[in-house]
């Protein structure tokens, strides 16, 4: 009489005699799938890459097997998700690496995230095809998710409509009013600054609303109409030329390239002698 076969003696009587042994020490067939850290693409229009999952499908069984790597979910937009390979032959213990690239293009909002499945199967395990396995849970597949992310960058241009040289007397302000547009990926808070404010302060010059501004600037908006105040010098000795440097700089990219905007200050010295005023 036959007795009933153990899931252990189905798996023998499938395995090739040379690997009988092999079947004993791992007798079903199972596969790994591991990757990397989540996937950041550089989208800046100066240093643009495609992102790159790099991982590994193993075989941990002790017969051969055949495993295709397949996408399961992706719904990016403007972005392609593609496999450098998606089968593999990986004898007893093996592994291999592949890549997933990611394939989008420049200044792609930092807003957009997209998940992602894998998803590797055994199609043929000892030399039998998937659809000679008997059925039952013993074919694993193994899946992967993650998230696919833009990274942010800093991109800002700093305007203003009067850039002329200013003439002024001693004790006198004068307004700069400017604006600044957020041209980088993500929203930002944008803050202007007197670049050279030690260098006048120490000529005498001062700042009565400040010597910076802030403003939180949405994805490729445009800041209101920001003023800031210089006050030349209450005392002079002699006429003094210096430029008042305006600076505006990226919080969420700090190795953005700042805007800078350089307007001329005359301070012309009226001095008066006791003899010139009798006279």
């Amino acid at each position: 009489m036959i007795g009933r076969l153990s899931l252990g003696d189905v798996a023998l009587r499938l395995a090739l005699p040379d690997d009988r042994e092999a079947a004993r020490r791992m007798p079903l067939p199972a596969v790994q799938l591991d990757c990397g850290a989540d996937p950041v693409m550089d989208v800046h229009p100066n240093s643009y890459e495609d992102a790159i999952l790099e991982c590994t499908v193993s075989n941990p069984t002790s017969a051969s097997e055949v495993i295709e790597v397949s996408k399961v979910e992706w719904d990016g937009v403007n972005v392609e998700m593609t496999l450098s390979e998606d089968e593999f032959t990986l004898a007893a213990g093996d592994e291999e690496t592949f890549n997933v690239i990611f394939t989008g293009q420049t200044r792609l909002p930092a807003s957009l995230t997209y998940g992602f499945e894998l998803e590797a199967k055994v199609t043929s395990w000892n030399g039998l095809p998937y659809g000679q396995l008997p059925d039952g849970p013993w074919v694993v597949n193994q899946s992967y998710s993650g998230d696919f992310s833009i990274a942010s960058y800093g991109m800002i241009e700093l305007l203003m409509s009067d850039k002329t040289t200013r003439e002024m007397t001693v004790a006198e302000e004068v307004d700069f009013t400017f604006q600044f547009t957020n041209k980088g990926n993500d929203d930002d808070k944008i803050r202007v600054t007197i670049a050279n404010e030690a260098d006048l302060a120490a000529a005498g010059f001062s700042f009565p609303t400040g010597a910076f501004v802030a403003e939180d600037v949405p994805y490729q908006g445009t800041s209101s109409l920001r003023t800031l105040t210089v006050r030349s010098p209450a005392e002079l000795t002699a006429d003094i030329r210096l430029p008042v440097i305006f600076q505006a700089e990226s919080t969420v990219d700090p190795d953005a390239p700042a805007s800078e905007i350089t307007v001329q200050l005359n301070v012309v010295c009226l001095l008066y002698t006791s003899d010139a005023a009798d006279d």
